[in-house]
């Protein structure tokens, strides 16, 4: 046997944490948040944002600035928020988005107005979800549709589904199909779980982004049945022993806790 010196220290039991250490936690992580919203990068300024949803005491004036933001996708991302957390105050500036150049920045205006309760024309949504030339606008349709519940716009959602789009790229028509399941999932077609669940075994390098968002909706709509596979995805590794991309990994493992 080994002398002691030379043995393997024994792993000390892990200390459970305290409702004041993860308050504290808490409070570090927003702090770091509300700093990162004044980024002069606009990706890091829309997560930051989007970080800080349930910390509704310091959100509002940060959305209040992040809806008049020079660059669209903070817009956009900070019209959603608004919309999530009924940041009804808000109401003003997302009239005036309607109109931005951006569609992103438009759809997420008609549902934080919708989410206010107001009256508001949602064609032009429908507009980009049957005709817009880019996948990514048709998406963010689909995804806003789903989120505000209208279970009359399911007939439409298949319509947009059945169209073809010869001209996409394949990865941009999976990430589109996998937001159009999600957006029916949500509305009632539970059938579209088995599409989000395809997506989670990869063949190519392209199919990453589509199994990471897979991962990540499956959590979202209670997909408990793909648990395993979920667990496969975080923790699987390759003949050369590489693990799935950190993306998917901790998309999978996010869904996993959530379910």
């Amino acid at each position: 046997s080994l002398p002691d010196r030379d043995r393997p220290a024994a792993a000390s039991p892990a200390q459970p944490v305290s409702s004041r250490d993860l308050l504290g936690l808490r409070d570090r992580a927003v702090e770091m948040l509300v700093e990162m919203s004044g980024s002069e990068t606009p990706q890091v300024r829309a997560n930051a944002i989007e970080g800080l949803e349930g910390a509704r005491n310091r959100l509002e004036p940060i959305v209040a600035l992040g809806v008049l933001d020079a660059n669209a996708g903070v817009r956009a991302v900070s019209l959603m928020v608004a919309a999530r957390e009924r940041l009804s105050g808000q109401a003003g500036p997302a009239r005036t988005n309607l109109h931005d150049p951006s569609p992103f920045v438009q759809a997420a205006a008609m549902f934080a107005l919708k989410r206010f309760g107001q009256d508001i024309d949602l064609t032009p949504l429908a507009t980009m979800l049957l005709d817009d030339p880019e996948p990514a606008v048709r998406a963010h349709a689909a995804f806003i549709l789903g989120e505000i519940g209208e279970e009359s716009a399911l007939g439409m959602l298949r319509q947009a589904n059945a169209r073809q789009m010869p001209r996409a790229g394949q990865a941009q028509l999976a990430v589109m199909r996998l937001q159009f399941a999600e957006a029916m999932v949500k509305l009632g077609d539970e059938d579209q779980i088995h599409t989000l669940h395809a997506a989670l075994f990869p063949s190519r390098p392209e199919d990453l982004e589509a199994a990471a968002l897979a991962a990540q909706i499956l959590g979202e709509v209670g997909g408990r049945r793909s648990i395993p596979d979920l667990i496969n995805l975080a923790v699987q590794q390759d003949e050369r022993g590489n693990h799935m991309p950190a993306e998917v990994r901790l998309a999978a493992a996010r869904s996993v806790a959530k379910l």
